[in-house]
């Protein structure tokens, strides 16, 4: 699970960085993706 978890975790940095240029936000697209990661884990963690 290690290099699965690792291409999870560059795949929502990608799309927190996608997102930052798209939409012309000012906080860091690194924490926007770290911000969408927590949102899909919590969700995940109640149905657990």
């Amino acid at each position: 699970m290690g290099m699965t978890g690792f291409a999870i975790l560059l795949g929502f940095n990608l799309l927190g960085i996608v997102a930052e240029r798209a939409l012309h936000l000012p906080i860091p697209g690194n924490v926007i993706g770290l911000i969408l990661f927590y949102g899909c884990l919590v969700p995940a963690n109640r149905q657990a």
